[in-house]
């Protein structure tokens, strides 16, 4: 990006790096174009939709081959294409291979002192589907720049799409990036550096106890679900444990397209819950040698142990809240029998957690999700309702006030961001699905390894029939009646 700065950047199957300059803010809208599989056609980088740049270089590599494009200003776009049968599948190996050509190879043909060069290099890890502007990365670089302690530093993340999950996720990030990064920002370190945009510095990666512990090989089981289900945040974690910084940068927007699907939320999900918890517990337990960079304290280590501790009661505190709900909302049904109602669909989501296909796991929560939504407006009547009778005199309602007020204020103080409280109340009542049911279906499926969305399926879908039923699966149906009711 900079003049001193190196840029990667994850394209499906392949891997860019390039060292240009941000002042040439059109390279936002660089593409590159198709070429057949014998490499007759010759690839075209279309440059600000005007400017057709055909030349290039084309190398083999040990990794697989490497395009090299010289753009308008004298920078360099560098294409890496990954060679499965080279590389090791998985996103983290895809990491290592362009982390390993820009931060050991391609710095060492540079004739200057090494440390110094790696303190000013900067790899901006990207998915594919990322849009920013110029001034993003910007914003990133001059957080990093105020100190040579961070690592590494995140912006905000916008979902982008369209439907009912991707409204429930532009609440779920905003909330997220309103409360929890900024706390872990001012009280001690982000935990978690988003894959998705995120700038890292090249020193900090370059740390032995961090490049060489990333590409550890997973033996055991805790290791598929700490290495490689949430790879961005095991990185961050090595990085803490080495004394760097990880923080937050508000001002820093990108947007990224999210699931559309309840199947692919589910399964994105599956991943992020066992990571976060593997990382999170792997920080506690080393909680000695963590404290002793000046970036953490014990304190941050005891908020952090209380959220994990939480994350654990959550299943069941939302479970004795649909109980309470069901007591409220029908009077006639005695709390013995609310509970056995409660309890059935539950422990048999548990069984067919651990014997049922994943298919019909993922039918039997969408149907049980829609249940409970209807259960949790029942429970925001009953809210209403006491607060109508008794006014401040409930502590449901003070309660339910408190809660409501602190995102009120949140989003007060975020304008821009206003009207992500309007998808609230979708997250409302969708809380019994995404934080129990969501967290019983990671813990079944802790055995999946399988990155869950965007694969490619191999097999021929040709077929009409086939197509419409892979689509209807993506958007997470499986009955539908005709185009009124799915």
């Amino acid at each position: 990006m900079d003049a001193k700065q190196n840029t990667s950047k994850s394209i499906e199957e392949g891997h860019t790096s390039s060292r240009s300059s941000l002042n040439a803010s059109k390279i936002s809208n660089l593409s590159l174009g198709s070429s057949n599989s014998n490499n007759k056609e010759i690839p075209k980088l279309v440059y600000n939709d005007s400017l057709e740049i055909k030349d290039y270089k084309k190398e083999h590599t040990p990794y697989g081959a490497r395009l090299t494009w010289k753009l308008p200003g004298e920078n360099t776009l560098v294409v890496h294409l990954k060679n499965k049968r080279k590389i090791r599948h998985k996103k983290r190996w895809s990491q290592v291979m362009y982390m390993y050509y820009i931060l050991k190879w391609k710095l060492e043909q540079e004739k200057l002192e090494m440390q110094k060069l790696a303190e000013n290099s900067y790899i901006l890890a990207l998915d594919g589907d990322v849009d920013f502007e110029p001034e993003a990365v910007l914003s990133l670089v001059r957080r990093m720049n105020k100190s040579n302690l961070v690592g590494a530093a995140c912006g905000r993340i916008h979902p982008i799409g369209s439907g009912p999950m991707v409204w429930y996720q532009k609440f779920e990030y905003a909330i997220s990036h309103w409360l929890q990064k900024s706390t872990e920002h001012v009280t001690g370190c982000v935990l978690c550096s988003p894959g998705c945009f995120s700038l890292f510095r090249g020193a900090a990666i370059l740390n032995p106890n961090v490049l060489e512990t990333y590409t550890t090989v997973s033996k055991e089981p805790n290791d598929y679900i700490q290495y490689d289900q949430g790879e961005d945040r095991w990185l961050c974690t090595l990085l803490l444990k080495q004394g760097w910084k990880v923080e937050y940068c508000a001002e820093s927007d990108s947007y990224t397209y999210a699931p559309e699907g309840f199947y692919d939320f589910y399964k994105q999900r599956r991943r992020w819950t066992p990571s976060t918890m593997a990382n999170i517990l792997d920080l506690l337990l080393d909680y000695k040698n963590v404290t002793k960079n000046e970036n953490i304290s014990s304190l941050y280590i005891i908020y952090q142990a209380l959220l994990f501790v939480s994350t654990l009661l959550t299943p069941g505190t939302i479970f004795m809240i649909i109980l309470g709900a069901i007591i409220v909302g029908f009077e006639s049904i005695p709390p013995y029998l609310a509970l056995i109602l409660n309890l059935i669909p539950v422990v048999l989501f548990l069984i067919m957690c651990l014997y049922a296909s994943s298919e019909r796991q993922l039918q039997y929560a969408a149907v049980l999700s829609c249940i409970y939504a209807v259960v949790m407006v029942i429970v925001l009547i009953g809210v209403i309702q006491d607060a109508a009778d008794k006014r401040l005199c409930s502590t449901t309602t003070i309660f339910f006030i408190f809660v409501a007020g602190v995102f009120v204020t949140s989003a007060i103080l975020h304008p821009k961001e206003f009207f992500c409280l309007l998808h609230g109340v979708l997250y409302f009542v969708a809380i019994p699905s995404m934080s129990m049911l969501m967290f019983l279906y990671s813990i079944g499926n802790l055995h999946v390894v399988s990155w869950g969305t965007r694969e490619t399926n191999k097999e021929n879908t040709s077929t009409k029939a086939k197509a419409e039923s892979m689509k209807n699966e993506e958007k997470g149906y499986f009955c539908k009646f005709g185009s009124f009711m799915r």
